[in-house]
Order: structure tokens, then C-alpha cells, then sequence
């Protein structure tokens, strides 16, 4: 997507359920483009997360989605439809009272109001 004169990537990371928090995970690759690859451009950014019962929205880590993380995600991705993305869960947990780690179906859930 364009943002600012620049492509922006986003890459989501999905572990097994055998990988426990504060595991960090490394990722490194390459972005070619062009018909035969002839232009390799660099790629900045994050190249480790830690695996972490938080959604990935809340930057605070304070089990709720608060109005700055909200447009936060609306900035990171404002062309979220285009890119298949749903932002549901995202909105029910800022209208909610935040959200819980369910264990047994190893899921993020918001509470209830």
C-alpha cells in the first residue's frame, strides 16, 4: 500500500500453539520486484516480534484496545479492505471493556460490557 511516497509491508506472524510467550521470533527476507527480480530495494523495519498473550493493537500491553491504538491501526492500514483484512475483533475489543487470553481455545476474547 502507498503511503508518504513509500510501500508499506505488513507480515503476520502465527506460531503453534507449542510456542510460549516471551519467545522471540526472528524473520529476515527479501523483496523483489520487477519481471525477472532485477531490483532488490531495501527493506526497513522490525525483524524479531516476542510471542505474547496481547493483541498485537494493544501497544501498551493494558488488555484493552484504547482510542489511540484504534487510530493507530486506522493509520497503519488504511486501505485494511483492500487488503482483505477485517478489523471486527479490533473494534469490538475498543468498544468493550478490553480483552482476555482464553486458554482453551487459545484466543483473544473481548470481555463483555
Amino acid at each position: 500500500m502507498e503511503a508518504s511516497g513509500r510501500n508499506r509491508f505488513a507480515y503476520l506472524a502465527k506460531v503453534n500453539e507449542n510456542t510460549g510467550p516471551g519467545r522471540r521470533l526472528s524473520f529476515a527476507g527479501n523483496l523483489i520486484i520487477g519481471k525477472q527480480g532485477e531490483d532488490e530495494p531495501k527493506v526497513a523495519g522490525a525483524q524479531e516480534t516476542e510471542v505474547a498473550l496481547f493483541h498485537w493493537a494493544d501497544k501498551n500491553r493494558d488488555n484493552r484496545i484504547d482510542d489511540y491504538e484504534i487510530l493507530s491501526v486506522y493509520e497503519i492500514f488504511p486501505n485494511f479492505r483492500e487488503l482483505g483484512l477485517d478489523l471486527t475483533e479490533i473494534e469490538k475489543i475498543w468498544a468493550s471493556r478490553g480483552y482476555r487470553w482464553n486458554n482453551e481455545t487459545k484466543t483473544i476474547e473481548a470481555n463483555r460490557r
